[in-house]
């Protein structure tokens, strides 16, 4: 077989990439397809389908053969409702003659659906579509770009599309200068959007216009862009049911979906999250379809949805198996089983879903676990005085750590477990821990049920001061590693634990 006819089976291969439908020989499309035989172009009918009067409501065109005359003729049926042209480029045998984006697509006034795609001899090729072309008539619901170049010239042009349903641009370009897609924001009606890049350019967020039509936006798809950064107005997307973010570099985005409840499809494939997956992701009661593969890290637990079908992770992601589902049987993670008897109390385990404390667990490496309960790295989330909870957290302190078991203002925090009384003592029982009893939070811990053994069983043992008072006149001990002074008072040093100590209260020299 010589290089000649290999090409020619290459160029047969380009043309099939665009399927081929039903050719019905029938009425208006018998006088196409007759036609198209006549001018010895008939390869380039991909499709046509007529309704029952006989009129062709569907049109497909691929430019291989085709003449500026074929083109005339096959659009000149203003009944098209539906058209798809596949554009083809040169090879090193064959130059297509009709190069163009069809003008008479404009004449079309019943044009409902039109899908236009460029293909190849060198892949990294695209075509583009002259300035003013995609101004067709407003009944457009769907219009779907492949393999094209597009301009700002083009985008202003489809923002004229106001009916427009749907917008599917499938690995497309733009020129070195950049545009705007902020003319979308007339789009009010779109319910679909799919733009895959595969990098051919870049963005750093998603396009604001997104937001701009959060109201009947079902299906979104940007894949290959590059974004690294998402809005939490990612959020406002009640009505998404797909979403497709796939080959990003986005690091952080799966706290923004959790109140999505109407997700079906969620693919976030190879990008660079690193960070935990929330538990209330199981409320997505629709969701069949999860797609995490390729990312940095996913820690917490794998989700239990009741309709997930499909769910794919990585198996070095942090994760640990809550229960067998059918979605994981097919795939090697070898995950460890989740501790099911932490359930009540996961406080010694890592928080999943940005709650921390009691029952939620700690925060992840580098937050805080703020007086409310919630991970964050602000100064409310990590500052002592503003509560964080060091026993579930990092916390930062511009105070220091008490010595001698006072605490308070002009005193300093208490070390970590313990609380600090109302009357500035650091301790861990109920008298110092509970807020019912004045538990200073700026200064310790608080709410802990620690109890001294026997305390409340024996109301003739000494109950450990709080207030820094001892002794005889209220019978109190103080705490251990203090000493009661003769004048009645705990601390450290000669002026307690030296002449006059009692002994009989706490500790002495």
């Amino acid at each position: 077989m010589n290089f000649k006819n290999i090409i020619k089976i290459f160029n047969l291969a380009i043309l099939v990439t665009h399927t081929y439908g039903k050719i019905d020989k029938s009425g208006d499309c018998k006088d196409i397809f007759d036609y198209f035989t006549e001018k010895n172009i008939v390869s380039s009918i991909t499709e046509c389908d007529v309704d029952s009067k006989g009129k062709v409501t569907t049109l497909g065109l691929n430019s291989y053969e085709i003449t500026d005359e074929g083109v005339k003729k096959a659009l000149s049926y203003n009944t098209i409702t539906n058209l798809q042209y596949h554009k083809v480029g040169a090879t090193p045998y064959h130059s297509p003659e009709y190069n163009k984006f069809p003008p008479e697509i404009g004449n079309l006034t019943n044009l409902e659906e039109l899908t236009f795609g460029y293909s190849g001899y060198r892949t990294y090729a695209r075509s583009s579509i002259e300035g003013g072309s995609l101004k067709v008539s407003k009944s457009l619901k769907r219009l779907s770009l492949g393999g094209i170049e597009i301009s700002q010239t083009n985008i202003d042009d489809i923002s004229t599309l106001t009916n427009l349903e749907k917008l599917e641009m499938i690995y497309m370009n733009r020129p070195s200068a950049a545009f705007s897609f902020d003319p979308l924001r007339n789009l009010k009606k779109l319910s679909y959007i799919e733009i895959k890049n595969e990098a051919y350019f870049q963005l750093n967020d998603l396009p604001d216009f997104i937001y701009s039509v959060y109201s009947t936006l079902k299906h979104l798809g940007f894949s290959g862009h590059g974004i690294s950064n998402i809005s939490n107005k990612l959020s406002s997307l009640s009505n998404l049911e797909y979403i497709d973010l796939s080959g990003n570099e986005i690091k952080s985005v799966l706290k923004y979906l959790v109140n999505l409840t109407k997700l079906t499809y969620i693919d976030l494939s190879r990008n660079e999250i690193d960070e935990n997956l929330p538990e209330s992701l199981n409320n997505l009661k629709n969701l069949t379809i999860i797609n995490l593969e390729d990312n940095k890290n996913i820690s917490g637990k794998t989700l239990t949805n009741s309709n997930l079908s499909i769910c794919l992770y990585d198996k070095t992601y942090s994760l640990c198996m809550v229960k067998n589902m059918k979605c994981l049987e097919k795939n090697d993670y070898s995950f460890n089983s989740c501790n099911s008897n932490n359930s009540e109390d996961n406080s010694q385990g890592i928080s999943v879903d940005g709650r921390c404390g009691k029952n939620y667990g700690k925060c992840p490496s580098g937050e805080c676990c703020s007086k409310y309960g919630w991970c964050g790295k602000s100064d409310k989330h990590c500052s002592i005085t503003e509560g964080c909870q060091s026993q579930f957290s990092e916390c930062n302190t511009d105070i220091s750590i008490s010595t001698d078991s006072r605490c308070g203002k002009g005193h300093g925090i208490c070390k970590s477990g313990y609380c600090c009384s109302k009357y500035g003592w650091c301790g861990t029982t109920n008298d110092y821990c509970s807020i019912s009893s004045g538990c200073q939070e700026k200064f310790g811990i608080c709410n802990m049920q620690t109890e001294v053994a026997n305390n409340s069983n024996n109301s003739n043992q000494p109950k450990i001061s709080v207030d820094g008072k001892c002794g005889p006149s209220n019978g109190k001990i103080c705490p251990s590693g203090q000493c009661c002074s003769k004048y009645g008072w705990c601390g450290k040093g000669n002026d307690y634990c030296g002449s006059g100590c009692q002994k009989e209260f706490g500790g002495c020299n």
